[in-house]
């Protein structure tokens, strides 16, 4: 599986050294490197790195679903401005978040406002030849539900209109099984990252309660082609270079298990792998760090 990192706005003087440090090759990029900072992504590509998708603005000056004239209309040419920024020969992905928090009494009325935003930005989209994924979202939100987005899905058919499956935000809500089930043939790319099925936590997998035993072998049997796209930041505010190393070696099947559960250290709290009988965590951090520059 193709796997990236979400990458947060950090200072230029910090995110070339850390992608350099731990090793990232594949990311997804937050707006403000494309709106703030324009000459970052040609020096990302410079680099090789591989741009998979860029996140949208959102929140409430942000809302595409904004009842507010002046609102959605300010969110809608930010998107414009986005989509006209982004190199077309790329074919990258924007992810859309729906609406910020909602009362339920206003689920349906912001939901024809959003189709309405939606209708304009894809004509761009498609022009541009980017896609618009659409996040599934925690509770309250506008999108917290899989046959809500399947529903703005079949309202429009176009090939640049996918899904942004966000795993952590499914465990938050219907379940990950339930919102893969009915949008699996629109998923373009993911969010990937753990929480307890109570709080939007976002932890690295698997520090959280997903079942990612059942999800990866759900995957592989499907044959998935969207990348798996990290947005999670180092547990216990380690090291950026060692989320990767954690990360690696969770997706190659490496983490220590017994009877089902992940093996941590009772030391430094962090999963075990690789050999049982001499196992690596972040107390022997040094040595692997070491090997992984």
């Amino acid at each position: 599986m193709e796997i990236g990192f979400f990458l947060p706005r950090l200072e230029r003087e910090k995110l070339f050294p850390l992608l350099e440090t731990a090793k990232i090759e594949k990311v997804e990029l937050d707006s403000p490197y494309i709106y703030e900072e324009r000459d970052i992504l040609p020096q990302l590509l410079q680099r090789g790195i591989q741009i998979l998708s860029v996140h949208a603005p959102y929140g409430e000056k942000n809302d595409l679903s904004s009842p507010e004239d002046k609102i959605r209309k300010l969110a809608l040419a930010k998107l414009r401005r986005l989509i006209t920024s982004l190199p077309s020969d790329q074919r990258l992905k924007i992810v859309i978040h729906a609406s910020p928090p909602l009362k339920k009494e206003e689920y349906a009325r912001r939901k024809e406002y959003f189709k309405s935003s939606l209708e304009d930005l894809l004509t761009l989209a498609e022009k541009f030849k980017v896609t618009l994924a659409l996040e599934n979202l925690p509770p309250g939100y506008l999108g917290d539900k899989a046959e809500d987005l399947k529903e703005i899905l079949e309202t429009f058919p176009s090939p640049y209109l996918g899904v942004c499956l966000d795993v952590g935000h499914a465990h938050l809500t219907e379940g990950i099984e339930e919102f893969f089930t009915i949008l699996k043939e629109k998923i373009v790319t993911t969010h990937i990252h753990d929480n307890n099925g109570n709080e939007d936590l976002h932890l690295p997998p698997p520090y959280g309660t997903i079942c990612w035993n059942k999800l990866i072998q759900k995957w592989e049997e499907e044959k998935v082609s969207f990348p798996l796209i990290i947005e999670a930041y180092p547990w216990g505010k380690e090291e950026w270079v060692w989320l990767t190393i954690e990360i690696e070696n969770f997706f190659s099947g490496k983490i220590l298990q017994e009877g089902g559960c992940y093996l941590k250290c009772k030391t430094c709290g962090h999963f075990l792998f690789g050999d049982k009988k001499n196992p690596f965590c972040y107390c022997k951090k040094e040595s692997l760090i070491g090997r992984a520059l």
